[in-house]
C-alpha cells in the first residue's frame, strides 16, 4: 500500500522532545526521517529511567528514522548537511533562534540549496517578539501559557485546599506543539504543491498552548476560567466516581444523555449525590454494563498497566512492539491513523548513534566508503 508520505524525505536535526515528536509523525505516516545527530548524541539518549544504556522515550519518540552523525559547527559538516538538503524536502529543527543563521544554514542560506525546501523552526516563544530568544522546555511552556495555573485552579476545587500551580504529568508542551509543526509541514507541503514554493514555518511552544486553551476565549469572555464554570454552572454529571473496586469517570452532560443516567437510577431528577451513591454500591464491571448499555460514555480510570492490557488499545494496535539493536524487542505506541487504504506500522526501532552513516552517504550522497573514514577521524561524523 501507498504511505501517505512516502516521497517526502525530512532531515531531523532537532533535540530533546518536540520537534523529534514531529519527526515520529512524519515518519509514521511514510516519510524517509534522518534524525542527524551531533556526533555526541543527541541529549535524550541519556535521558533516565535507561535501560541498559538505552531511553526508553528516545526509542519511541525517534522509531522509524535512519540516524546519522554530523557535526554542523565543523566546515564539512555544514557541506554535508548542504548536500543531505540538497535531496531533501523538510527540515526540522528546535535550536534557539539565530543558532541555524550562526551555522550557516538559516533559512535565506538554505533557500539557495534548495529552493523548495520547508523548514520547521520550533522555539519556546517564536522568532519574533520580547521573548524570542528566551530557552524553553515543556515546563516553561506550560507555565507561559496558563496550564500550570489552570492545574492548580482544578486540584484546589477537587481537594478544597488552595494548591499550587503544578506541572501535568505528561510533556503536553512539547507533543502538542510537536504535533501541530507536523501539521504544519503537511500545510507547507501542499502550500508548495500549489505555488511551487517553499515555506519556513515558524511554531512557538506558548503559541500551540495558547490555540488549544479552552479556558482562555471563555476567559476573556467571562472571566471565568473552563474548571471554574464546571462548578459555578453545572452541566449534568461530569466527574469521577469511586466504585467498589476502582474508580470511575461518567460524562452525561445536561441533555438526553442525563435523561438516560437518571432514568437508569430510577430517578426524573439526578444530582452527583445520586450517582455516588449508586456507584459506590456497585463493582467497575456491573457498572461498565449498565452504563454502556444505555449509551451513558463511561470508562474505568485506568492505570498504565490497563492501558497497555486494554483489549481496546490492543486491537488498534496502539500498543506495538518493535526489535532494537542492541536492546532486543521494546514495546512503544503505535499509529493512530487508521484507514483502510492505509497499513501503517512502527517497522524499525530508533537509530543507534550514527546507525545509518554509511548507508546515508554513500546511497544518498554517493560518497565512496573510503571517505567516511577520514570524516569520522576529522570528527565530522
Amino acid at each position: 500500500m501507498v504511505k501517505p508520505l512516502e516521497n517526502v524525505r525530512v532531515l531531523d536535526i532537532s533535540r530533546y522532545m518536540a520537534g523529534p515528536f514531529c519527526g515520529k509523525i512524519l515518519v509514521d505516516l511514510g516519510a524517509d526521517v534522518i534524525k542527524v545527530e551531533a556526533p555526541w548524541g543527541d541529549e535524550m539518549r541519556y535521558m533516565p529511567p535507561l535501560v541498559g544504556r538505552f531511553s526508553p522515550t528516545f526509542i519511541d519518540l525517534n522509531r522509524g528514522k535512519r540516524g546519522v552523525t554530523l557535526n554542523l559547527k565543523t566546515e564539512k559538516g555544514v557541506e554535508i548537511f548542504r548536500e543531505l538538503l540538497r535531496e531533501s524536502d523538510v527540515v526540522i529543527e528546535n535550536f534557539s533562534v539565530g543558532t541555524m543563521d550562526r551555522l550557516g544554514i538559516g533559512y535565506e542560506e538554505m533557500k539557495k540549496v534548495n529552493p523548495k525546501v520547508i523548514l520547521a523552526s520550533i522555539t519556546g516563544f517564536g522568532q519574533y517578539g520580547p521573548r524570542s530568544e528566551s530557552h524553553s522546555f515543556d515546563m516553561i511552556a506550560q507555565a507561559a501559557s496558563g496550564y500550570m495555573h489552570l492545574n492548580a485552579v482544578e486540584a484546589s476545587q477537587a481537594t478544597g485546599k488552595e494548591m499550587p500551580p503544578t506541572l501535568l504529568p505528561e510533556a503536553l508542551g512539547d507533543s502538542i506543539p510537536g504535533t501541530y509543526a507536523a501539521l504544519s509541514i503537511l500545510a507547507a507541503l501542499n502550500y508548495r504543491n500549489i505555488t511551487g514554493e517553499g515555506m519556513h514555518v515558524d511554531v512557538a511552544q506558548q503559541d500551540v498552548m495558547i490555540y488549544h486553551s479552552l479556558s482562555l476565549p471563555q476567559y476573556m469572555a467571562t472571566g471565568i476560567t473552563f474548571p471554574e464554570s464546571r462548578i459555578k454552572y453545572p452541566f449534568g454529571v461530569y466527574r469521577t466516581f469511586k466504585a467498589r473496586d476502582g474508580g470511575i469517570a461518567i460524562a452525561a452532560p445536561t441533555g438526553p444523555v442525563l435523561d438516560r443516567l437518571a432514568a437508569l437510577l430510577g430517578k426524573e431528577e439526578i444530582d452527583d449525590g445520586d450517582v455516588e451513591e449508586w456507584v459506590g454500591k456497585r463493582s467497575l464491571v456491573d457498572l461498565m454494563e449498565k452504563l454502556t448499555g444505555n449509551d451513558i460514555p463511561a470508562t474505568p480510570i485506568y492505570d498504565l498497566d490497563d492501558v497497555i492490557g486494554d483489549p481496546q488499545s490492543r486491537a488498534r494496535e496502539m500498543i506495538t512492539e518493535v526489535e532494537h539493536p542492541g536492546f532486543g524487542v521494546i514495546k512503544v505506541t503505535g499509529i493512530p491513523l487508521k484507514s483502510p487504504e492505509l497499513d501503517l506500522k512502527v517497522e524499525r526501532s530508533a537509530p543507534d548513534l550514527g546507525q545509518h552513516n554509511v548507508e546515508i552517504l554513500t546511497g544518498v550522497l554517493g560518497y565512496d566508503p573510503s571517505e567516511i573514514g577520514e570524516l569520522k577521524k576529522e570528527g565530522v561524523i
